[in-house]
């Protein structure tokens, strides 16, 4: 065989491998993806579910269809508090019970970051929920944590996978892109794009290791399986150095007021009003204090509102930032009713999208 035709015949080959990854790549993500809400039985009332998998596979969860005129949505941006306490269904009970004619729309994932949060919201965007509600704790907007420095990567969920989707580069500012996401990172996220086999890869070890039972096997669990919770995985990756790096005070991000103007531009350009919400914490989680910058980034804009709750903090409701069980009822009303308030403000009932 000659050389050239040789070439010829590899050259084929690979592009048809990378075509075929692409198409199972595609296929595997819509066989997975699931409608993040649903309606149990001939019943009108909605029940709002959580993301599954961690800090992992928002682009698994579906959008909920189109809505009636009456009916408002709310998107809940947050961390684990919100999507493993039970605070997301207690709200939309407290909807369906009131008949205030609001779906939350729970998009929270462990660990997330005003990163995480900018790139979500531009995901969902498009969809123009008449509120987003960005639930916090201080920890989002720095990456020290447990008395070490950089002890916390900038992306704590795979949201920036989802950088190169067309949904997200309509809204996302360009100078989020210049400033927050590496080449590199910016590289792999236009593969996933292409071939999303790459951001599956953790949610498709988890799976098939469950199906097949081998997460019950410790060895295998820790060796191949991931944790579902990337900041506490990334941090395992860089013990050795972090454990070098110790600070005094956690510093927040120098960026911190671009990266609020950023989000709020993604909700002004969509017409969706927000709600910063800063979680009750402990005194373990009071630093960096970004209240004022977060309060002076919503005078940009009319429906940028700021509330904080730090101080409805009690220990013998709260551990660190979660609440326990018996608490999660007080919590999960005390976060409605500003909701509620907010939501009020920017779709009255009446004049609801």
């Amino acid at each position: 065989m000659a050389p050239n035709e040789l070439r010829h015949r590899v050259f084929w080959t690979v592009l048809a491998l990378i075509a075929l990854a692409a198409i199972l790549g595609h296929l595997s993500e819509n066989y997975l993806s699931y409608e993040i809400n649903y309606r149990p039985g001939e019943s009108e009332n909605i029940a709002c579910d959580h993301l599954p998998m961690g800090s992992y596979g928002l682009y698994l969860a579906r959008y909920p269809r189109e809505k009636s005129p009456d009916l408002r949505r709310v998107v809940l941006l947050g961390n684990s508090i919100y999507q493993y306490c039970g605070v997301a269904e207690r709200l939309q009970e407290l909807a369906n019970q009131s008949g205030a004619g609001v779906e939350f729309v729970n998009l929270a994932q462990t660990g997330s970051g005003i990163h995480d949060y900018i790139v979500q919201l531009a995901s969902v965007a498009d969809h123009r929920p008449d509120l987003a509600v960005v639930t916090f704790i201080n920890l989002a907007f720095t990456t020290d944590y447990s008395h070490h420095t950089n002890a916390l990567p900038l992306f704590r969920s795979d949201s920036d996978l989802l950088a190169c989707e067309p949904r997200v580069v309509r809204v996302l500012p360009g100078s989020f892109y210049r400033r927050e996401i590496e080449r590199g990172k910016l590289s792999r996220a236009l593969l996933a794009t292409i071939c999303p086999l790459i951001r599956l890869d953790t949610v498709l070890r988890v799976e098939v290791s469950r199906r097949l039972g081998l997460d019950r096997i410790s060895w295998f669990q820790k060796t191949f399986v991931p944790t579902l919770n990337l900041a506490a995985d990334w941090q395992d990756w860089h013990r050795a150095w972090l454990e070098q790096e110790i600070y005094e005070h956690e510093v927040a991000y120098v960026t911190t007021p671009q990266l609020l103007d950023e989000l709020i531009q993604v909700a002004r350009e969509r017409d969706i009003g927000i709600l910063f919400l800063r979680q009750e914490s402990g005194p373990e989680y009071r630093r960096p204090d970004v209240m004022t910058q977060v309060r002076k980034a919503c005078r940009s804009y009319d429906q940028a509102f700021a509330v904080d709750l730090i101080d409805e903090y009690r220990e013998e409701e709260i551990i660190g930032v979660h609440p326990v069980a018996e608490a999660v009822p007080q919590y999960a009303d005390r976060h409605y009713e500003v909701i509620i308030r907010y939501l009020d403000q920017v779709s009255p009932r009446e004049g609801a999208r």
